[in-house]
């Protein structure tokens, strides 16, 4: 069995476990995960923050357990989101 990842630090950031793979996934929202890195570092400036976890955290893959990291997004933004597409 593939092992299931989380992203340390973040469980306040938490939505839930998708399982339609070979290994469950845990599922993370970004902005909240953005405001645990602000509350860990604050001296740190929120583009700096951002940057840091799109880079460390949510373009890293490690296989079929890696996590997976949503914007979160109301269906009147999804569907703008999709339009531009």
């Amino acid at each position: 069995m593939n092992e299931t990842y989380y992203a340390d630090g973040y469980d306040d950031a938490i939505l839930g476990v998708e399982t339609s793979g070979d290994a469950p996934r845990v599922v993370y929202s970004k902005e909240k995960m953005i405001e645990c890195y602000m509350k860990s570092y604050p001296e740190v400036e929120l583009e700096d923050a951002i940057d840091d976890l799109s880079f460390n955290t949510w373009g890293a893959y490690m296989g079929e357990g890696t996590p997976i990291y949503v914007e979160d997004l109301t269906k009147e933004e999804i569907d703008i989101f999709l339009d531009d597409w």
